[in-house]
């Protein structure tokens, strides 16, 4: 062994090894912070979408077992919606123009997050689980919940069917 070979020994790392190491580093950082800001948009709207679809089922389960529930949202891109009970006062389980209806809970969507109904802004079941508007008449309707350009979909067959899309 010769005695240059002694003196300059390479055991560690250069410097310009490690900036490269601490850039690749902080590259992987930052595409992991902007996929954690997408989850937590994502996650919140999922929240709030099974938020919704829990209330309509409970709509959906009270008007069947006699006690008819619905839920109002304000116009488009509203920012909260209503669970309403109806005071069926002559006992034809139908919204007649006398009758009134207790607000039961509101919900207020997450900031920067709006929801949509088409079809008016009411939806009510009739004691068979079937969905009606606020003049009774049968029909669909879908629910859209929006954040950032990111929507979810809830849907309402005429035959009474939750379901929801991504």
């Amino acid at each position: 062994m010769n005695r240059e070979s002694c003196i300059m020994k390479n055991d560690g790392f250069s410097l310009v090894e490690l900036l490269i190491v601490v850039a690749i580093m902080g590259i992987v950082f930052a595409i992991a912070a902007l996929s954690m800001t997408s989850m937590s948009r994502t996650a919140k709207l999922n929240e709030t979408r099974d938020q919704l679809l829990a209330d309509i089922e409970e709509a959906k389960l009270k008007s069947i077992s006699g006690v008819p529930q619905g839920i109002f949202v304000t116009g488009g891109n509203s920012t909260s919606y209503q669970v309403l009970r109806l005071t069926d006062a002559n006992s034809n389980f139908k919204r007649d123009a006398a009758e009134v209806y207790a607000t039961l809970s509101t919900v207020t969507m997450p900031s920067g997050m709006t929801i949509e109904k088409n079809n008016g802004s009411e939806i009510w079941f009739d004691r068979k689980g079937i969905p009606k508007d606020s003049g009774w008449a049968p029909g669909n309707c879908t629910f859209t919940l929006t954040k950032d350009g990111v929507t979810r979909i809830i849907t309402i067959s005429e035959g009474g069917r939750i379901q929801y899309e991504y």
